[in-house]
């Protein structure tokens, strides 16, 4: 059994023993979910952040005074065995958690063990208009629409835009950069650009167009290739942040660092991840978010993205009505996603966002690169960081790809190719 950390009952109102269906109006469309059932259903949810949980009750709260049959019980448990234990449960219990969230890169593995219905009955609303691009391709496995998305992450450029612009290539960064005069008026800066350089996900972006991992639905196998010049020549320009811009790896460039400058006036351009824009506006700088710049005109960038996302288990006793609570989650009361839980909902066409920068996010986030879903890309991955941190330290280009290229073709991928 794992270790619950907590457990949110929302209590039955009613209890009736005669038919009635579960029907649950869109706050945002007026649009209703029914799903006929003959007796009291209770659901248990399962998710591993805590910082959902407010979101969760209070969705659990108001399906539940919509469907007085249904009753949903979300319970955050421990990430470790996560999904083993719900198969556990599911299999050797007799005890299947109804429903569960689940990061896009592990869609694979809960699949293949079986824990994954298909999402099938809400076609017409889980569709690219909606959820984006990334939303709906890291919700799909072997060309099968699974999951319901509830959120997700991905890194853009934020800048001051009291003091700056949107650029489009770190050439034209740099060009503002050499140029930028101190004056009464910018007093409070103390640097123009800085991030985390060391973090592979912040800046997976300088690598990732000219990386093949997947294919477009990110779970082909026989898709994987590494264009050798290009990534190499990328490389070579993500070095020059260090002279460009004066970047160290020290605590000043961690992204509590660079989010607590950007936040007080201090830093005008920098790299953030979705979950950090709330906090950025909550603090009143004046900010726009755009693209991560392409390093050259000729060199372009992609960011990395994983979705979180709600996932029916077909265990369950009660699937339709499973299925009907996971588009409340995802679809029908996403409009309060923000306010509870402090980012961004995969649903695209809401309009209570506080910026409108968010339709700035919304695009990246569509044509962003979906993280691989195989069970054993981890260890790239990990890899490719390595590679990155090798180069920033002073290892040559040339031998820091050539390890890692090693390792692709010899341990990873028995067909992986890499293209000159």
């Amino acid at each position: 059994m794992v270790s619950v950390v907590r457990k949110i009952t929302v209590l039955l109102l009613v209890a009736v023993m005669v038919t009635s269906c579960v029907a649950c109006s869109s706050p945002s469309t007026g649009q209703e979910t029914k799903d006929d059932v003959q007796q009291e259903v209770t659901l248990n949810l399962w998710y591993t952040d805590n910082g959902l949980t407010d979101y969760l009750l209070q969705v659990a709260k108001e399906y539940h005074e919509s469907n007085q049959l249904v009753t949903i019980v979300p319970t955050v448990v421990a990430p470790e065995e996560y999904l083993e234990n719900l198969y556990n449960g599911s299999i050797k219990e007799q005890n299947a958690t109804d429903l569960f969230m689940l990061s896009s890169d592990n869609l694979e593995k809960a699949y293949l063990m079986g824990l994954v219905a298909s999402n099938d009955t809400y076609k017409a609303t889980y569709t690219d208009a909606v959820y984006g691009k990334a939303g709906i391709a890291a919700s799909s496995y072997d060309n099968k629409l699974l999951g319901y998305p509830l959120t997700f992450n991905t890194t853009v450029m934020v800048y001051n835009s009291k003091y700056a612009k949107a650029v489009n290539t770190f050439t034209d960064l740099t060009n503002y950069n050499n140029s930028y005069q101190h004056t009464d008026e910018n007093a409070e800066v103390e640097y123009i650009v800085k991030w985390d350089v060391a973090n592979l996900f912040t800046n997976y972006a300088f690598l990732g167009s000219y990386m093949n991992i997947g294919g477009a639905s990110s779970d082909d196998k026989s898709v994987f290739q590494l264009n050798a010049n290009s990534m190499k020549a990328c490389l070579g320009e993500y070095l020059k942040f260090k002279t460009d811009y004066g970047i160290i790896t020290d605590p000043t460039s961690s992204p509590l660092s660079c989010m607590t400058l950007f936040r007080n006036n201090k830093l005008i351009y920098t790299l953030a991840n979705t979950s950090e824009l709330k906090n950025i506006n909550d603090s009143g700088v004046q900010y726009g978010i755009c693209k991560i710049p392409d390093l050259t005109s000729s060199l372009k960038t992609n960011a990395l993205s994983t979705t979180q996302m709600m996932v029916v288990n077909p265990y369950s006793k009660n699937v339709a009505a499973a299925k009907s609570a996971a588009k409340a989650m995802t679809y029908d009361y996403a409009n309060e996603f923000y306010k509870l839980a402090g980012n961004a909902s995969a649903r695209s066409d809401l309009d209570n966002y506080p910026s409108p920068e968010y339709s700035n996010l919304y695009n990246i986030y569509s044509n962003s690169i979906v993280k691989a879903q195989f069970i054993n890309i981890g260890d790239f991955y990990l890899n490719l960081e390595i590679m990155l941190h090798q180069v920033w330290n002073g290892t040559s280009i040339e031998d820091s790809f050539n390890t890692l290229n090693n390792y692709v073709t010899t341990q990873l991928m028995p067909k992986t190719t890499s293209s000159k």
